[in-house]
């Protein structure tokens, strides 16, 4: 596995005996924080990069050794940080489908954040969540919360209301326009949208 700032360890933290679950990429990685959330586990994501293991202390870091390594932890702190980020580099990445899990954590949302709006990323859709379109292709949804966000639920919105079919440019962007969204904004992030549509 190359080594990214892309990629996180999912560390299961719910008892003293620290666990590797996952190796993974950022998206995943929320996926997965909310899934253990709701099995009522305490877990952690940090990057996998050499500093993310100082955070844990030497009893955390020696049964994460005996997980990855099944042999005796050694006693040297220092030693320990070094051959435990070396052993996670070779686990292997975590490649579950975005979609499926995106349907898992759909399934489980109002047990654990019944009156929160669904993660970043992901759309409420027929009772479960999914991947929102244009995510696997690389493209980055902005967040909600942003005028850049907000252009693309308005586009979303006449998406779904022409059935999947055309869309109404015009009347999206008179519609962001309408919001308080700057028009040049809007324009740009209709050709984002569009473009993670595949459309």
């Amino acid at each position: 596995m190359s080594i990214a700032t892309y990629w996180y360890m999912i560390l299961d933290i719910s008892t003293e005996v620290t666990k590797l679950l996952h190796v993974t990429d950022h998206r995943r990685a929320i996926h997965r924080g909310y899934l253990l959330k709701a099995e009522g586990k305490k877990a952690i994501a940090p990057p996998l990069e050499g500093r993310s293991f100082s955070k844990l202390d030497k009893l955390q870091l020696q049964y994460l050794y005996y997980q990855l390594k099944a042999t005796t932890p050694p006693e040297d702190y220092d030693q320990l940080v070094t051959e435990c980020f070396e052993a996670v580099k070779l686990f292997p990445v975590d490649t579950e489908s975005l979609d499926n899990l995106a349907k898992e954590v759909g399934k489980i949302w109002t047990q654990i954040s019944p009156n929160l709006p669904p993660p970043e990323g992901v759309v409420a859709e027929a009772g479960f969540v999914r991947l929102a379109e244009g995510e696997d292709k690389g493209e980055q949804r902005p967040s909600p919360k942003g005028a850049t966000g907000k252009v693309w639920l308005i586009a979303d919105e006449f998406f779904a209301k022409a059935g999947g079919g055309a869309v109404d440019r015009k009347g999206i962007i008179d519609a962001c326009v309408a919001a308080g969204i700057n028009q040049a904004t809007a324009n740009t992030q209709y050709a984002k949208w569009k473009k993670g549509k595949g459309i």
